[in-house]
């Protein structure tokens, strides 16, 4: 079900947080948890990582260290980077993986977290 209207996308983003909040309950702590979406709307990706780190024992890794080859080097990828202005810093923003369908053959959204010990 594709979100055709604001309160759709909304909807969308509510259900895919109680995904993240049932995950980390069972994720051990140091485990890691990919969030990834085939969706572009910051409600579902930006937004729905800056709600996991407020309210969910999770740490946000970089994701790129994991996928771009010069990321390891600590090479800045600005074309890959999360929206701004959309809950995150620039740090975080540069930790999430936003593959616009402009550049590639689909959109989609990755993010990395680690589970806290609480």
């Amino acid at each position: 079900r594709w979100g055709n209207t604001l309160a759709d996308i909304r909807d969308h983003a509510d259900y895919q947080r109680h995904f993240l909040r049932t995950a980390s309950r069972l994720l051990q702590p140091g485990g890691e948890l990919v969030y990834s979406t085939c969706t572009l709307t910051p409600e579902e990706n930006e937004e729905n990582v800056r709600w996991a780190l407020d309210q969910l024992p999770l740490a946000l890794l970089d994701a790129r260290q994991r996928v771009l080859v010069d990321a390891a080097e600590g090479a800045p990828c600005d074309a890959l980077a999360g929206l701004a202005n959309c809950g995150l810093d620039e740090l975080q923003r540069h930790c999430v993986l936003r593959f616009s369908p402009s550049s590639w053959d689909v959109g989609f959204f990755v993010a990395l977290f680690r589970r806290l010990d609480i």
